[in-house]
This record gives structure tokens, sequence and C-alpha cells, in this order.
């Protein structure tokens, strides 16, 4: 391009006849006729100089107008490659800033058109602006996955020494496993603001968080009280309970200042699990027995010691059975001869032959009291949908407490007091299936004795067996109503 407008600069200077000698003086040329080369070179390095509005370099020679030419060119290239890369760092802060304005516009059309104003606006506001104003957390985990695994382990060592060591749940499954778990974690960061709640009493969880800074507040409530347990640090961990098992939440987390934590989901455990299957039996004695000392999931083994739960834990670590749909797990009026711990999936008690079906969805732990007692199952309890547990028979519990009677007398004790609280609380809930389908018959028949009879045939001569003094009158128009507690789960009443 510069050749040609050189050429063309030439051609039309020539033109003006009387000038043409003054031109050549001024651009350093000697009057009259000049070597072709100088000519060339000179009008080419002046050319350049004019395209790049750059102050005139004086060439009166070959060499010095190439000279001129050549660093004219290297100057204009060093300038370009300067203006490129600061125009990809531009724009490359422009994207991560476009993305963010594109956040936040639509966070802000979502509030408008909500209508969400006042102190819950600015604490949005406040968290996204914190969410995205730190992009080290994005860059750290970059960073992570650039490396190869080996290093990866060196580095998660080097940042968390030691920080599982604390977690019952992974002791004496060795440095290589929990290298792995806390890569994974490493890989899910989570940040939040000073009042906000990382995990809820009451909630269903499947992850587990490490606290690398900020403080945060653990928390109980019990009876609509809430009571502040202890304020815990940098190098804390909480959920594990909640990444091996279904269950709800026993205490509340609660962000003191700004957080940032690691998170371990329940498919990253198993991820790692399948590569290291012999550790699978480790975690689930080690994940049982403080299940096993929780009254929430096991009310029939309250009081446990430490000793006896790890016991029976490592017992049923090795005995896994899975339920299918609608499979039992142990059947009303048989001997009790197994227990279980549910550690996936819901299960369903029965009343009533069928006819009364309870889903618990917290609990746990299943046939604790009878075995305890030798007495039969209280309730048909059967699988609701896919149900993973863990089981222990009476034989495996009398041979645990075999060298310590004095315990196993204490538990029998609890198990007792348990035992007669469901039962009280079945016979209520059958009282209130047999009221239910009273009044509904005596609705259809208008007052029928024989089918009122026909009712209380229908589920099993409930009433012969319930207290006189609630002083139902089936010929009556009228009657008290049972006293049937809060439902602990969900009832539905089967049949016709």
């Amino acid at each position: 391009l510069n050749h040609i407008w050189t050429c063309l600069s030439w051609l039309i200077q020539s033109m003006d006849t009387a000038g043409f000698d003054d031109y050549k003086l001024e651009i350093g040329l000697l009057e009259g006729e000049n070597p072709l080369a100088l000519e060339y070179s000179v009008t080419f390095m002046l050319t350049l100089q004019t395209i790049f509005a750059v102050e005139p370099y004086k060439g009166n020679t070959v060499l010095e107008s190439w000279f001129g030419s050549i660093t004219l060119s290297l100057s204009v290239f060093i300038s370009a490659t300067m203006l490129s890369n600061i125009l990809e760092i531009w724009q490359t802060a422009n994207q991560t800033q476009t993305a963010r304005d594109k956040t936040m516009n639509g966070v802000m059309q979502f509030m408008h058109a909500n209508r969400i104003d006042g102190d819950l606006r600015s604490d949005i506001l406040d968290y996204f602006e914190f969410r995205y104003g730190d992009p080290y957390v994005e860059f750290e985990k970059r960073f992570l996955d650039d490396l190869p695994s080996e290093m990866q382990a060196r580095v998660i060592s080097r940042l968390f020494p030691k920080a599982l060591d604390t977690v019952a749940m992974f002791k004496g499954t060795g440095e290589m496993f929990t290298s792995q778990l806390l890569l994974r974690m490493a890989r899910n960061p989570v940040r939040t603001m000073p009042g906000q709640i990382i995990a809820g009493q009451g909630t269903i969880g499947s992850e587990m968080f490490l606290l690398k800074s900020g403080t945060a507040e653990i928390s109980v409530s019990r009876d609509d009280e809430v009571s502040s347990v202890r304020v815990i640090g940098p190098g804390a961990v909480f959920g594990e309970q909640s990444l091996w098992m279904d269950g709800k939440r026993t205490a509340t987390i609660t962000s003191i200042d700004f957080c940032q934590l690691y998170r371990l989901s329940r498919e990253s455990l198993e991820d790692v699990l399948y590569s290291f299957p012999e550790m699978v039996p480790v975690i689930g004695a080690a994940a049982i027995a403080p299940c096993l000392r929780t009254p929430a999931f096991a009310p029939s083994l309250k009081g446990v010691s430490v000793i006896m739960s790890e016991r029976m834990a490592r017992r049923m670590a090795f005995h896994r059975q899975d339920f299918g749909d609608g499979e039992t797990l142990c059947k009303s009026g048989e001997n009790a001869t197994c227990a279980y711990v549910v550690r996936k999936g819901k299960v369903v008690s029965e009343i009533c032959d069928g006819r009364l079906e309870i889903t618990n969805s917290d609990v746990r732990c299943v046939g604790f009291s009878e075995c305890f007692l030798g007495e039969a199952y209280q309730e048909t309890v059967k699988a609701k949908g896919v149900v993973l547990a863990y089981r222990i028979t009476v034989e495996d519990i009398a041979e645990i407490y075999h060298s310590d009677q004095e315990a196993f007398l204490l538990q029998r004790q609890v198990a007792r007091e348990q035992y007669n609280k469901d039962r009280s609380y079945n016979l209520q809930m059958r009282w209130a299936a047999l009221v239910e389908g009273y009044q509904a018959l005596k609705h259809a028949a208008r007052g029928s004795e024989a089918l009122m009879e026909a009712a209380i045939g229908s589920f099993g001569g409930i009433g012969k067996r319930m207290p006189s003094k609630l002083g139902l009158a089936f010929g009556g128009m009228s009657h008290p109503k049972p006293s049937v507690p809060p439902a602990r789960a969900h009832v539905q009443f089967g049949g016709s």
C-alpha cells in the first residue's frame, strides 16, 4: 500500500514542472537528475512518515532513507503490539463487567417486577455485590483444575493440613482418601454474608461444609426457643451426618461475618468411594454410630454409650440391605429378629391391616425397641420407594451387651418407655381411624345398627380394647372426640 502511495505521490509532484525542483529540495534531494534508487527511497520514507503522522526523518542517501523507513516500521509494529495488548485487556475486563452488569440488571428487573424493596432489596443487592466482587474465587477453582492430580493433592494438603482429622466419619480413612475429598471441596467454594443461614435446622441436607475464613454461630431451636450452642471459626467442619444419611439437620449454622466455605456433596463422596471401595464399611460404621446416639433419629436408644453405639455400628456397617418399593422391613405381630438404620429413602408404617398408612419421613431407626425387649413388632414397616438400610440382629445385640448387663438393663428400660409411647400412639391412631369410619358409615347408613357393627368389625374390634371412659355410644347421636396428639407424619386412610 505504501509503495503504491509513494508512486502516486511522485507522479503527482512531477506534473508540476515549475515547482518539482523545489519539492526535491524540500524532501532532501538535489535539483535535476538523481539516482532512481535515491529518489524512490527518500519518497518511500516520506510517504510512510506522512501516513503515520510522525516527524519527518531527513535522509539524503539510500542507506539513510531505508534506515529511517525500517526504524519507523519497527516503531509502528511495537506501537501496534502494545495497542493490541491493551485492547485485549480492555475487552477481557469489559466482558467480565458486562456479565456482571447483565446479572445485576436481571436482579434489578426481578425485584422491580415483584415489588421487592426496603431492607430485603438492600440485602439482595449487597449479596450480589459481594458474590461478584472478588474474582479470586473463580481463579482458584480454575487454578486447581489446571494442575495434575498429584500436584492438586499436594496443594490441598498444604492449604488444609489435617482439616478432616476432627471428623469422626473420616478417621482411619487415610491421607489419599481425605485429599481426594478436600480436592472436590476446593472445587466447590461458597461465600456467605453476615446473618446468612448456611444450613437450617429441620431442612433436608446432603452436603458437608469446611469453613475456610470467617466465623459462624451454631444454634438449636427447641419449643419455639432458639439457643446459641457455640461459635465456630476457620477449620471447622459441619454437616457430615447429612452427607451420609437422608435426614433433617439438627442445628442451624448462621454466618456472623463474611465467610468463605468449601462444600462436599453426597455425589462427590460417592464418586470418591467408587475409587476406594474398601472405605465404605469404615465410613458406614463411623456414620451409623452418631446416628444411634441421636434421640431424634433413634429414640429407643436414648442415652446409649459411645462404646456400645460404635460396636453396634461396626456390626451394621457390614450388613447392608436394600429394599424395593413396597417390600417389608418388619411385619406387625411377628417376633422381632432384627432392627434397621435407614440411610436412604422413606418408610411407611401400616396400621389396621394397611387401612391406615403413616409416612415416617423422619424415622431413621426401625425395630430397636422390640429387639431390646424381645417383643413382637408393633407395626408393619414397608419401603416407600427404594430404601437402603443397615441391619443388626437380636443375636448381635445380645452378644454386644453380654459383657455389660447393667448397660443392657438400662437400655431395656429406655426401650420399654419408647415401646409404650409407640403403642399408645398407635392405639390413638387406630381410634381416630375408627371414628372416621364410624362417622362416614353413620352418615351413609343413617343410623343403621348393623352397619355400625360392621364398621367395628372392619377395624378388628378396636372399640372393645379402648378404655370405657371414652364413652362412645354407637347408637347415639353424639360422642366425645378422642384426644389425638399432633400427627408425627403424613396419614393416609385406605379402603372405603
